[in-house]
């Protein structure tokens, strides 16, 4: 679209507001989220030894 005219129409509506628990979460959350990883788990890789520093005096 490099050297053109182009009209830009912008549309605002209104967003529906999602109901949250008492603690801020969206109602539903973890019913739907829980278990999402079962078929593929996350794993923590193995730590690195830490680098050896010089003694502060």
């Amino acid at each position: 679209m490099n050297n053109r005219d182009i009209d830009v129409v912008v549309v605002m509506q209104a967003v529906e507001e999602t109901p949250v628990d008492a603690l801020g979460w969206p109602v539903g959350f973890f019913d739907r989220t829980y278990g999402a990883l079962a078929d593929d788990p996350l794993e923590r890789p193995v730590e690195l030894p830490w680098a050896k520093r010089d003694e502060v005096e």
